[in-house]
């Protein structure tokens, strides 16, 4: 057999999973389970998780669905960036959907969000200027936000907030 993991295992590819507080957002304070995938095709200079832009590991799908507590009904997708791997993003929050909890996903916003799930909470982080990031189409998901979803702005200077309002 050797150490060679089968192909069904490597269904998500993640940087780390965790419980913990939702820090963030109209979820603040709430038990959230998160999912930190791996890799991401930006490179904001203020990133928090450098350590997800490449590496990780592989997890299998009922893995990853079978991490999450049964008392905890927030899981959180984020990443480096959650929608390079689309289809199975969209895999594991229907099937938590299925399981009475709720999936926040947090974007970078520069793919593109349609063809989501509409059960799905979109975070979506639009770059600006100081992240050296800000030159992606953000603009194009926003008929896609529904009046629940949250854009995020992280700001660092005065050009940010002009940029942000």
């Amino acid at each position: 057999m050797g150490s060679t993991i089968e192909q069904t295992d490597r269904f998500l590819k993640v940087i780390e999973t965790y419980l913990s507080l939702q820090g963030e957002g109209v979820h603040a304070g709430l038990p959230c389970f998160f999912v930190r995938t791996a890799v991401c095709d930006l490179r904001c200079s203020w990133c928090d998780t450098p350590h997800s832009w490449t590496g990780g590991h592989w997890m299998a799908r009922e893995e990853v669905l079978n991490a999450v507590p049964d008392h905890v009904n927030l899981v959180q997708l984020t990443g480096g960036e959650p929608l390079l791997q689309m289809d199975r993003v969209i895999d594991l929050s229907d099937e938590w959907h299925r399981r009475g909890k709720k999936t926040l996903l947090e974007t970078g916003g520069h793919r593109l969000l349609n063809g989501l799930p509409a059960h799905v909470h979109i975070v979506m982080d639009i770059k600006l200027p100081s992240s050296g990031e800000h030159h992606h189409p953000f603009a194009d998901n926003l008929p896609f936000l529904k009046k629940t979803d949250e854009i995020k702005f992280v700001v660092q200077d005065r050009a940010d907030f002009d940029a942000a309002v």
